[in-house]
């Protein structure tokens, strides 16, 4: 809980954890490009939405603002039926809503996933909004399910005409590649360490504001000196992206 507190305080954010206060941001400046998260702590664990913000900035792209609703646990539709979601986004304009929720590789996990984002994708519409469908990966011992999860995450933003953003196949593509498990996966076997938050963000990026996975620098302050493991990641995010289009 403390890290989702931090996490929260980090990103200026909508609200977080289950029984939290919602405390909207002020109105977006004019010209910005303002990106609402919505996860769970596969989002807000390494502050995924402050991280693709400072490698927008490493870019020189100061023009992007975030923020995040994430509860421990939640999908899409534990938002819904809670209602803060709603509020948020009649109240506020924002030009992309990340979604998030579990792998979602099962069937029935993926009729869900289809079913939250079609019910939410008007009221992101209506915010001036486009959905974004954030894949993430599975556990570390179902590593088998992670086409599926894939798959799931495609078919939902294909369901909304929305924008897939393939963190979890560039994970996958990393691994491939020869890069350790231990490398991304934090010691629970789920969570992100902060290099697997770094991969997921360069992905999204890329699928927010165009900026190719090679164009951040490959010295990563607070995270790996080590250049060659940064572009042999980098290269994996390209793979993914080429791999999936941006609107499936």
């Amino acid at each position: 809980m403390r890290l989702l507190l931090r996490a929260c305080a980090a990103a200026g954010l909508l609200g977080c954890g289950a029984s939290g206060p919602t405390a909207l941001p002020p109105p977006a400046p004019a010209g910005s490009v303002q990106v609402l998260f919505v996860g769970n702590s596969l989002t807000y664990f390494n502050d995924v939405p402050t991280l693709v913000n400072g490698l927008a900035r490493s870019v020189g792209d100061s023009a992007l603002g975030v923020s995040m609703l994430a509860s421990p646990d939640y999908a899409i539709e534990d938002h819904l039926a809670e209602g803060r979601l709603q509020r948020i986004l009649a109240s506020r304009r924002f030009d992309y809503v990340v979604l998030q929720q579990g792998p979602s590789s099962l069937e029935s996990s993926r009729t869900n996933l289809i079913a939250s984002t079609t019910m939410v994708a008007p009221l992101i519409r209506a915010a001036g909004g486009t959905p974004v469908l954030y894949q993430v990966w599975p556990h570390v011992t179902r590593r088998a399910d992670a086409s599926g999860s894939l798959r799931s995450y495609r078919d939902a933003a294909a369901a909304v005409n929305g924008i897939l953003a393939p963190a979890g196949d560039a994970w996958t593509r990393a691994f491939e590649g020869g890069i350790a498990q231990g490398t991304l996966y934090d010691g629970d076997g789920l969570h992100a360490k902060p290099l697997g938050s770094y991969l997921a963000a360069i992905v999204i990026l890329e699928r927010l504001r165009g900026h190719s996975p090679t164009s951040p620098a490959r010295k990563v302050p607070g995270i790996t000196d080590d250049t060659e493991l940064v572009a042999r990641l980098q290269a994996a995010a390209r793979a993914a992206l080429d791999a999936s289009p941006e609107r499936p």
